[in-house]
């Protein structure tokens, strides 16, 4: 099986997307995933990767698949 590495650039960018194309400032995706701001900035600003329980969140907020999320095509074959 080949290792895949999670990109920060990658899913900065996506939340980053994800958050303007829903029209939310940081502060307010903040709140609606129960995480500081700071922590949405450090995701944002490539500092921190968010944890699974957060990606999972963001994830189900934007209806959006954890591997789109990440930037990481599916290992799983199908």
């Amino acid at each position: 099986m080949e290792t895949k590495i999670l990109n920060a650039t990658i899913i900065a960018g996506n939340v980053h997307r994800l958050r303007l194309a829903a029209n939310l400032t940081q502060s307010e995706l903040a709140k609606k995933l129960n995480v500081s701001t700071s922590s949405v900035n450090a995701w944002e600003k490539e500092k921190t990767y968010p944890s699974l329980i957060n990606v999972l969140s963001l994830c189900n907020y934007f209806d959006v698949k954890v591997d789109d999320l990440i930037g990481v095509p599916s290992m799983i074959k199908r």
